[in-house]
């Protein structure tokens, strides 16, 4: 490959794709009334949340099924099928243990005990369902889109916005700081939304992350929100 198709193909892995945000912006258009009807819906209207998930996850796959058929090279752009490094496994590792240690920490402080169930293991399968699409649509379109944003690149801007964002978008947790209005998800989510972000751009890879998000998200909801 000569230096003029070097640079024009850095300059297309660069351009934003307006149809992935395009989709980004209508699945999360679809998943908030959906959601809203969940928490706050009355019989026959409320939802229930494992409806949501598959809905949400046949819009996600349809999507990536359509459009790898005209752009194969959007799998490995998406971290679907970029291989697991001995790093990345590494990492994946370093973060569950960070993420186990002040997640039962917090079970003690709150709760006053620490337990582990084996239902909790069906549980994070069960919440793949749930887990999948918010990677797809945080990280491997939010995240490819932002850091080809010029004011954005770097190791730590992407990650940070991230954060901010994936905190915000679980302020209807209904679990809230005690004897606040903060949901407690929204200071969590923050540090897991910074790490994940940098950790996928490190290591373009979605699929740790989506086993890292069900394992935690299930031991947040059984070690720390059934106590508050």
């Amino acid at each position: 490959m000569n230096n003029e198709q070097t640079n024009l193909k850095k300059e297309t892995d660069l351009r934003i794709d307006w149809l992935d945000i395009k989709v980004a912006i209508i699945i999360g258009l679809i998943y908030a009334p959906l959601k809203a009807l969940e928490l706050h819906g009355n019989p026959p209207w409320n939802i229930p949340g494992k409806t949501i998930e598959i809905i949400i996850n046949t819009l996600c796959i349809a999507y990536i099924l359509l459009r790898v058929q005209r752009v194969p090279e959007k799998l490995k752009e998406w971290g679907l099928t970029t291989p697991i490094t001995v790093g990345a496994l590494m990492a994946f590792i370093g973060l569950q243990a960070l993420a186990t240690i002040s997640l039962a920490a917090l079970s003690l402080q709150v709760g006053g005990s620490l337990s582990f169930k084996v239902g909790y293991v069906y549980e994070m399968i069960g919440y793949i369902l749930g887990a999948f699409p918010q990677q797809f649509l945080v990280f491997a379109i939010g995240v490819s889109t932002l850091e080809k944003i010029p004011l954005l690149r770097g190791w730590w801007r992407v990650p940070l916005l991230t954060g901010a964002v994936f905190a915000l978008g679980h302020f209807w947790s209904p679990a809230k700081i005690p004897g606040t209005f903060i949901p407690l998800q929204l200071v969590s989510t923050f540090p897991m939304g910074f790490l994940l972000a940098w950790y996928f751009i490190r290591f373009r890879t979605i699929i740790p992350l989506t086993a890292w998000h069900a394992i935690n998200f299930v031991l947040l909801v059984n070690w720390v929100e059934k106590y508050i």
